[in-house]
């Protein structure tokens, strides 16, 4: 029986992502955008994240202070970037953040140098 590598979900990614970013100048973090419907003591209320279309891993540059936007896709998926996603990305790029698309931490870490 052949061995088949099994893929990646895109928390695995953004994890490794998180962990490469934040060994080569970065600190990078996840964010969660949406909201979430919680029930406590038979009440339920509705939590407000971050807004829809946020990329996935947020963070900063050392040094340089420069924003860093990253929006995680599995391979498979990496050209369904929401309307919402691709408008954040376009919006933090105007502002001069270091900004995309990434399916792998050697991706990300090309956007990152690549913006350096």
């Amino acid at each position: 029986m052949p061995f088949t590598k099994q893929e990646q979900t895109e928390k695995q990614i953004c994890d490794s992502i998180i962990e490469m970013l934040n060994l080569h100048g970065c600190y990078c973090w996840r964010v969660n955008s949406g909201k979430l419907r919680v029930e406590t003591n038979g009440r339920t209320r509705l939590i407000n994240m971050a807004q829809a279309g946020t990329s996935d891993i947020l963070g900063i540059v050392k040094g340089s202070g420069r924003m860093v936007c990253i929006e995680v896709k599995k391979p498979k998926t990496r050209n369904s970037v929401t309307q919402l996603q691709q408008d954040y990305l376009d919006k933090m790029k105007s502002y001069g953040a270091i900004t995309g698309v990434a399916t792998s931490p050697e991706e990300a870490l090309q956007l990152l140098e690549r913006s350096i």
